[in-house]
């Protein structure tokens, strides 16, 4: 799901790097043709068919790795005429293309997620609220779009029940302080407590 992406891909990126075939995925390394024949006593021969086995990896675990219809059927039509078995970098580009949006439509609708994210009750926790903030703000500094520490601090502070003033009023003074500054680590600290 587009809400689970951000998560789901930095997982499988680690996963790809330690199953090394990350830079097959990311299309640092190329595979050759399914046609093109290989020599494994060949020297020359050996990065090619590493290329071409750390593909047919990635592949096969972008497959088994998406039960979603959407994303599986992504992955399933990655194919050229060069790897009709599978292109791993055309799935993870296709992929990015679907569940990571870098239109201004995205700019403008994460903008507005994070400027109308309230904390409205004291059943939920403040924490699992800042998390989701920072998640948008993360997502908007990818598009270029940031979000400072301080504005995200000040939304904090503006958008928590009254209940949580005790908290709130004595971090909005400190913010910018020299010596103690409230930070967003702390507040999560003081919102906990």
């Amino acid at each position: 799901k587009s809400s689970d992406w951000r998560m789901w891909s930095k997982q499988f990126l680690a996963m790809s790097s330690k199953k090394k075939y990350r830079d097959v995925l990311l299309g640092k390394t190329t595979v050759p043709k399914a046609s093109d024949t290989l020599d494994p006593a060949s020297t020359t021969d050996k990065p090619k068919i590493l290329a071409r086995e750390a593909n047919d990896a990635a592949y096969h675990d972008l497959i088994l790795s998406n039960p979603n219809q959407i994303a599986f059927n992504i992955i399933d039509k990655a194919v050229t005429t060069d790897l009709p078995e599978g292109d791993s970098k055309k799935a993870w580009e296709e992929l990015n293309d679907k569940f990571e949006s870098k239109t201004s439509a995205t700019v403008v609708q994460l903008t507005q997620e994070f400027n109308e994210a309230k904390l409205k009750s004291l059943k939920i926790n403040p924490e699992d609220w800042i998390v989701e903030l920072e998640i948008i703000q993360a997502r908007l500094d990818q598009l270029s779009f940031p979000i400072t520490e301080k504005h995200l601090l000040i939304h904090i502070i503006c958008n928590v029940p009254k209940e949580y003033d005790s908290v709130t009023e004595p971090a909005e003074k400190l913010i910018g302080d020299a010596t103690n500054p409230t930070t967003v680590k702390s507040l999560k600290a003081e919102l906990r407590a």
